[in-house]
């Protein structure tokens, strides 16, 4: 019974291990993220909420990935329908060419992918884009 336990708690770690077929492997490095791309992409995220002239950011990141595209990190923080704030949230935005090919906001993927990103290591989708 101890054997049949282990097996299947080896299965479970092994299949917690496989990478999903459709991502690429890639490298981060860390970079800069200047005032005219935190002003554009600012105002991007933003445009879609309820009042974003009061959206507020901080915390962004940029990495280079080695498949030449750039992911760019940060939280931002904007009103409710009351006219409070409801918290940070993370943003993930992924660009190439100066084009954003990909964003996530509030959620956990954001979370996730930008985690990967400061760790040096994340999986893209490379059809994305």
């Amino acid at each position: 019974m101890r054997f049949f336990a282990a097996a299947c708690s080896l299965l479970l770690v092994a299949a917690c291990e496989v990478t999903d077929p459709n991502t690429l492997p890639v490298g981060t490095a860390l970079s800069q993220v200047t005032e005219a791309e935190q002003a554009s992409l600012g105002a991007l995220l933003s445009r879609n909420l309820r009042d974003p002239a009061s959206v507020q950011f901080r915390g962004w990141q940029a990495y280079n990935l080695s498949n030449g595209d750039r992911a760019i990190c940060g939280e931002m923080n904007g009103k409710n329908a009351y006219g409070g704030y409801v918290g940070f949230e993370p943003f993930y935005l992924r660009m190439r060419g100066g084009a954003v090919i990909a964003s996530q906001t509030v959620d956990a993927y954001a979370a996730e992918a930008c985690r990967q990103a400061a760790s040096g290591q994340m999986s893209v989708n490379p059809e994305v884009g």
